[in-house]
């Protein structure tokens, strides 16, 4: 007895991208919420990149323990950023 084709499952919905004022209301939420509970992490939005950032500082210093990613990496994404704006302008 011949085997039949199993149809393929229907694809995946594609999620809609997140909007900056959502992501910024979210980090807001979540360092609320970890300033209730005296955790040392803070979420933020970059403005430029408009990646999340996570910090960990230091609760009784305030002083930056680690940044993930780090300032270096951001800084590396926003010239990245710049590069790709500088090489469309020419080749238009």
């Amino acid at each position: 007895m011949p085997r039949q084709a199993e149809a393929a499952p229907p694809p995946a919905p594609v999620p809609e991208p997140v909007r900056a004022e959502t992501m910024k209301q979210i980090a807001s939420n979540i360092n609320d919420f970890l300033k209730s509970s005296s955790s040392n992490l803070q979420f933020m939005v970059d403005v430029d990149t408009k990646k999340v950032v996570v910090r960990v500082v230091d609760s009784e210093t305030n002083q930056l323990i680690r940044q993930i990613p780090s300032e270096e990496m951001v800084a590396i994404s926003k010239a990245l950023d710049q590069m790709t704006g500088l090489l469309v302008k020419q080749t238009a």
